[in-house]
């Protein structure tokens, strides 16, 4: 009764009209007046055809009846009426066509009944390979109990999956409580791996794949090794095995498929449903072995044992943890196989991403690609030196730059490596702070050649003075001789200062101080400047702000501050621009600002600018202390310094003063 039709339909004629061309073909038929008679009928039949009218179809009942139909089964909707072929509206699965029962032939309608059978049977025939897997599966379950030990489970399993998934190749790695490879079973149509198990057994806990592309499907796991398949090449499955809880203890790879065109996504879910039977299997079997073990060794000695062990642990655990240092160990090929918590902390990654990685890999992807890493990783890959060191620079998971010195030996046993280790130290602020006091030492040497060639240079500095204050009192009469004057005087009285400013380097007190106004000191600044900045070609705005508060400042220190603005605004508009000084003030300081339209201050330059002996002009000219000396006056004053500079938009200057206490 199972190759058979179903026919739903209230009309008596139309069901024995359709019985007896379907008898003609040889196919049994079963009639019903409506879907609600078929629910005791579908509990013996499975039909390969079902035939109603469109009013049963649309019924609740014939969707209730549905889902216990073939998953193949075929629909014919017969319509008495054009009118209801217009109508007529049906979205379930498998519906083959819609005959209109009074304008058709009885040729017709038996053909197409005929082919509705011939299409469901040939679906039927076509079963998906997962539905067969998965019978093929379920059938090895008793050989699978049968196993009496743990070696022989796991044969049989890679066996009996490999041969009813369609794979050539198969294997099973079990770890231990260490995430370690502790069993390993592989089986293979072709060809035999003699020295696998030493190979593999100890390594740390991963899925074995004898090829280099894994293309992780359905219920296969991807981990980070993976890459996407490339076209020609073979495909593989790999799927965890799990104990209550989702923990991973093992892993299934299934390699080289026999079809290639196979629906590989399918398989894993039988092989997974598997896995959760073979799971509590090797837990059987483990639990077997322990109770035998136990047997062997006294219970004094195993609880002896596991104290040892467990301080040794706590030792090593508490020794690491106390160092700020990366500590890690590799095997024999350079995988991580322990590394410190320092890593996360020092670095921010995540260190349980890099167990089981490279050593060289890693130091190649975190590194600063130059000679120094090249050479390391080089030296690492090859194994030409047992013990090393080398200092490079690895980019923290923030983006900053950190150097190491990284300290590396590999352990040997019969001449053969086994293991390495190796210790990571930060010597980031060591190295900074060598830097500082290599800059202090030139510093403090230049400090004392500044203060003899300023002591030099005051002397005749003196005599121009006395000079100057004669020839000043004979040129009274001369308004425009004597503004030439007082513009000399001036700029002496800066060349003074200057070096004064230069012997008293290395000293924190300034000269006396007045209640000045800052437009003032501007003016004169732009006075003394005047010449070149129109031979420069550059124009010069002043907004002052009027009744601008007074500071408390030494003008001529002041002066020397803004006189060096004006030569860095000048050297940034070397064809001419504008210099913007402005002077404003708010409730508690005064805030002149000097701003130009130059070239603007390259980012990497910003953070070191103020620094000493650094100097960013290209044509060489200064020492590159003026910016450190207008910083350490304005600072003196109880202000600030501040530099701007959007790239290609010039660069503003901001000298923040407090307002002075009356």
């Amino acid at each position: 009764m199972q190759d058979s039709v179903l026919i739903i339909h209230s009309d008596k004629k139309v069901r024995e009209r359709i019985e007896g061309l379907l008898q003609g073909h040889g196919i049994v038929c079963i009639c019903c007046r409506s879907a609600t008679e078929t629910k005791q009928v579908l509990q013996e039949v499975k039909p390969f055809v079902v035939v109603a009218a469109p009013d049963e179809l649309k019924s609740g009942a014939f969707s209730e009846i549905s889902m216990h139909l073939r998953a193949t089964t075929q629909v014919v909707a017969l319509l008495k009426n054009e009118s209801e072929l217009h109508e007529f509206t049906f979205d379930a699965h498998g519906l083959f066509c819609v005959l209109n029962v009074n304008a058709s032939t009885d040729f017709q309608i038996g053909l197409a009944l005929q082919r509705a059978f011939d299409h469901a049977v040939a679906l039927e025939a076509q079963e998906t390979p997962a539905g067969r897997a998965s019978r093929s599966l379920f059938n090895s379950i008793e050989s699978l109990q049968s196993a009496g030990s743990l070696s022989v489970l796991l044969d049989i399993a890679c066996r009996e999956i490999a041969a009813n998934t369609g794979f050539r190749k198969a294997t099973i790695v079990l770890g231990n409580e260490k995430n370690r490879i502790q069993n390993i079973s592989f089986y293979s149509q072709h060809e035999t791996v003699h020295t696998l198990r030493e190979r593999v057994i100890g390594q740390p806990l991963y899925p074995y794949v004898t090829q280099t592309d894994v293309l992780p499907i359905g219920a296969g796991l991807s981990f980070s090794s993976a890459r996407p398949q490339a076209e020609g090449q073979m495909q593989a499955i790999v799927i965890p095995i799990e104990r209550d809880g989702g923990v991973v203890y093992g892993f299934v790879t299934l390699e080289d498929p026999i079809n290639e065109k196979a629906d590989i996504e399918s398989l894993s879910w039988p092989i997974a449903k598997l896995l959760k039977l073979v799971s509590f299997l090797i837990e059987t079997q483990r639990l077997r072995a322990d109770y035998r073990n136990r047997n062997m060794d006294s219970e004094s000695a195993l609880i002896e044992r596991n104290t040892e062990l467990r301080m040794a642990q706590e030792r090593f655990s508490r020794l690491v943890s106390l160092t700020e240092d990366i500590i890690y160990m590799t095997d024999a090929y350079g995988r991580i196989t322990y590394l410190n918590d320092s890593f996360s902390q020092s670095l921010g990654y995540v260190r349980e991403n890099f167990i089981g990685q490279s050593i060289h890999k890693i130091i190649s992807e975190l590194s600063n690609e130059n000679e120094q890493s090249k050479q390391l990783v080089e030296t690492l890959e090859s194994h030409s030196k047992d013990r090393f060191t080398q200092e490079i620079e690895i980019f923290t998971k923030s983006g900053y730059r950190r150097s190491f010195r990284i300290t590396h030996h590999w352990i040997r046993q019969g001449g053969d490596i086994v293991a390495g280790q190796g210790l990571m130290r930060d010597v980031t602020e060591p190295n900074e702070l060598r830097n500082r006091l290599a800059r202090s030492e030139r510093f403090e040497i230049a400090g004392k050649l500044a203060t003899g060639v300023a002591h030099e240079i005051n002397n005749p500095l003196q005599a121009i003075s006395s000079h100057l204050a004669g020839i000043a009192g004979s040129i009274n009469s001369d308004s425009s001789a004597a503004t030439s004057m007082d513009i000399v005087s001036d700029s002496v009285e800066r060349i003074r200062l200057l070096t004064r400013s230069m012997m008293d380097l290395q000293r924190s007190e300034s000269l006396a101080r007045s209640i000045e106004s800052m437009n003032t000191v501007v003016e004169k600044s732009i006075a003394l400047m005047g010449p070149q900045l129109r031979n420069c070609n550059i124009e010069v705005r002043v907004e002052a702000e009027p009744d601008l508060p007074k500071c408390r400042v030494n003008a001529g220190e002041i002066s020397q501050v803004l006189i060096n603005l004006i030569l860095n605004a000048i050297d940034a508009m070397p064809s001419g621009g504008n210099l913007t000084i402005t002077t404003v003030s708010d409730d508690k300081n005064v805030i002149v600002k000097v701003a130009d339209t130059g070239k603007g201050i390259p980012p990497d330059v910003l953070e070191s600018l103020f620094q000493p002996f650094m100097s960013f002009r290209e044509q060489g000219g200064g020492l590159g202390m003026g910016l450190y000396m207008s910083q350490n006056i304005i600072r003196q004053h109880g202000g600030s310094i501040e530099v701007e500079s959007p790239p290609g938009r010039g660069a503003v200057f901001t000298i923040t003063l407090p307002i002075a206490n009356n």
